[in-house]
């Protein structure tokens, strides 16, 4: 969830570069792709030659797996967006509450629909003030203040020792011999917890704008799209991969002397290690998105 509280906290920056720029920046990456493998290659065989002859025709791979990542990093600038605009609309939506008569069940209404909540409530007569709801969570019992602060204000070591003290006397006493455990959750972290909820500005999510394509175009995108997923949509591959790839290069090693054979054995552990590297990379991206 790191990621993505600093989309609530961080605004997101404008593309300011050109049609020509976005153009050389893909190419630049396009070359830097093929450089790797090259180089790869040449210290692999020691031949110049040979490495030139592999490498130039997984440029067409190169170039698909560069389209993907700068697909994927255009749904992820336009989902942080999103997520910086909603956040937004939260905290305007709070500022307007009543602290006492409308913030502390907004918060009970967001806890209900977060998993593992259960029988969230406002705090029964005997339990002392300084907590506002009581629930329970995953079988323990939970007590829950709601500090409204304003503008910069942080809340204070009095405040966390008041709420300690109203637990002791409180219905989760048995939790008490087991050690009470105080999470404090700024409007960040209330924002994510609403966006898990469904709640608030987070309850209409309206879908990432797509620019206009043909059917033939965008079905090759879809079998694209769905190819990759399926070979690079997670790091639990990239081990099998790389082992593959080190079983490969060692039947290279093994057949230097047959020409041909010992190309092919590179060419797959090359695109192996390549579909490892992938691995690492798309994995990642795919779970933060």
């Amino acid at each position: 969830q790191g990621a993505t509280l600093r989309y609530f906290i961080q605004q997101p920056k404008d593309d300011n570069r050109t049609a020509f720029g976005r153009v050389m920046d893909i190419l630049g990456g396009l070359l830097l792709f093929w450089l790797a493998g090259f180089v790869l290659l040449a210290n692999l065989t020691g031949k110049t030659g040979v490495a030139l002859a592999i490498s130039l025709p997984l440029l067409p791979v190169e170039a698909l797996l560069l389209k993907k990542m700068l697909e994927l990093g255009e749904q992820r600038r336009q989902y942080r967006r999103r997520l910086w605009s909603m956040g937004q609309k939260f905290m305007e939506e709070v500022l307007k509450m009543n602290p006492q008569k409308e913030f502390i069940p907004f918060v009970r209404n967001i806890l209900a629909g977060l998993p593992g909540f259960g029988q969230v409530k406002k705090r029964s007569a005997k339990v002392k003030e300084g907590v506002d709801l009581e629930s329970v969570f995953k079988g323990t019992p939970l007590a829950v203040r709601c500090v409204f602060q304003e503008g910069d204000k942080k809340t204070t070591h009095d405040d966390i020792q008041d709420f300690a003290g109203a637990l002791i006397r409180t219905a989760v006493k048995k939790a008490v011999r087991r050690g009470v455990r105080i999470k404090l959750a700024n409007r960040y972290r209330l924002m994510d917890m609403a966006r898990q909820a469904g709640l608030g500005a987070f309850q209409v999510s309206e879908p990432v704008p797509a620019a206009p394509v043909n059917a033939v175009k965008e079905k090759f995108a879809a079998t694209l799209t769905t190819l990759v997923d399926s070979a690079c949509g997670s790091r639990k591959k990239a081990k099998s991969y790389f082992l593959y790839g080190l079983l490969l290069y060692g039947g290279y090693a093994l057949l230097k002397n047959q020409t041909l054979l010992s190309l092919v054995y590179l060419s797959f552990a090359t695109l192996n290690f390549l579909m490892c590297a992938g691995c690492l990379y798309f994995g990642k991206t795919l779970d933060e998105i």
